[in-house]
């Protein structure tokens, strides 16, 4: 299982500011599972979990970085 992440916020945030994308890609329970995908989507370079709460406010109901 992957590590909960502290900050999950600030952490997709630096992922996405040095060009990666991310996606939801597990929602168990209270916790959601983003995947870091590289700049161009074709590969997953890392996993991020978290509480919802932590989270819905930065996501608005979106499941992709693209969304």
């Amino acid at each position: 299982m992957p590590e909960e992440t502290e900050d999950p916020v600030e952490a997709v945030r630096r992922w996405e500011g040095s060009g990666g994308a991310w996606e939801v890609v597990a929602e168990r329970g209270d916790r959601l599972t983003l995947a870091l995908l590289t700049c161009d989507r074709g590969e997953t370079a890392g996993t991020l979990t978290a509480r919802r709460a932590q989270l819905e406010s930065f996501l608005h109901g979106r499941t992709r970085s693209d969304d």
